[in-house]
């Protein structure tokens, strides 16, 4: 099966927070991150300056509660003084908590290992909630999304192999069991763990085997052409291209399984159609004629 589809990895869109100066990116574009390495910081220095101020009042607060601990113990305070102390304490404790997550938010960090993408603001910029800073994404492997007909689906398990652009191989990591409102159709995840030349969110070739058979009669697709909708090959015969319709089946790798219409070693053109033109002197051993066209033999896949 050949289909075309989107390719991704796992990624997450990191956005700002808060609404404040954009003061420092420490990373840049395409740079390798590792998990809650310091991406980039919101102008935080009236806040740090809070934390400070609230870090002394909790510390005094503490102070004071530690010291009328042990003047309680010596009856030299009241219990209700020491309850008025706890009391402050905590809520200088909550006041300063509320301030370390406010001066967090303004501290971008790297959601998971991966890599960054590009940048959608600027040293310096305002920023607001929910503007986007950039995109992260997993260096570690590729996720393949391919939409498929609930058919074929049902053919599919996890754990299948799968190979994307007929150079890498992948396995089918996960089956969606409803289909998707928008198109009625199932939906599939490979992860790859390479993917060089991919681009995040292009279309791809991807090949998956369904089924399985051995000596079936196949040719290259490129052997195949089409005329009045039906397939066609054009076979040598008395050197001339005799244009003749075939039934196909099975598609895998470059060939294709004739179902009827073809025998065994048959002779075909593949760069010209029919032959109008005066006779060609063909040299089977060569694959080649005087006129240079190449040919196929059909031939028995094992």
């Amino acid at each position: 099966m050949k289909t075309r589809k989107v390719a991704k990895k796992r990624f997450k869109s990191i956005k700002i927070i808060k609404e404040y100066k954009l003061d420092i990116i420490e990373e840049r574009k395409n740079s390798y991150v590792k998990k809650d390495q310091v991406i980039a910081k919101l102008e935080n220095k009236v806040l740090a300056s809070q934390v400070s101020l609230a870090t002394a009042t909790r510390d005094l607060a503490k102070s004071n509660v530690d010291r009328l601990t042990k003047l309680l113990q010596l009856d030299s305070a009241s219990k209700h003084l020491l309850d008025e102390a706890e009391e402050k304490l905590l809520k200088a404790q909550t006041d300063l908590n509320k301030k370390i997550i406010e001066l967090d938010e303004t501290i971008i960090k790297a959601p998971f290992d991966g890599k960054l993408g590009t940048f959608h603001v600027t040293e310096g910029a305002m920023v607001k909630k929910d503007d986007l800073l950039v995109v992260a994404y997993d260096a570690s492997s590729y996720i393949i999304e391919i939409y498929i007909s609930p058919k074929v689906l049902k053919q599919l398990s996890v754990g299948q192999a799968v190979m994307i652009e007929d150079r890498i191989e992948g396995k089918i990591s996960d089956i969606e069991e409803t289909l998707c409102k928008d198109n009625q159709m199932g939906l599939i995840y490979v992860k790859i763990e390479q993917c060089k030349n991919c681009l995040i969110g292009q279309s791809i070739d991807v090949k998956i085997a369904t089924v399985t058979k051995k000596s079936v009669l196949g040719i290259p697709h490129s052997a195949i052409f089409y005329y009045d909708g039906l397939e066609v090959v054009y076979k040598i015969e008395d050197n001339k291209s005799i244009r003749t319709t075939i039934t196909t089946e099975l598609v895998g790798g470059n060939f294709t399984e004739i179902k009827s219409g073809l025998k065994e070693n048959a002779a075909l053109n593949y760069q010209v159609k029919e032959n109008r033109q005066p006779k060609i002197v063909w040299d089977l051993k060569s694959k080649s004629s005087k006129r240079g066209q190449r040919w196929y033999a059909a031939r028995r896949l094992q």
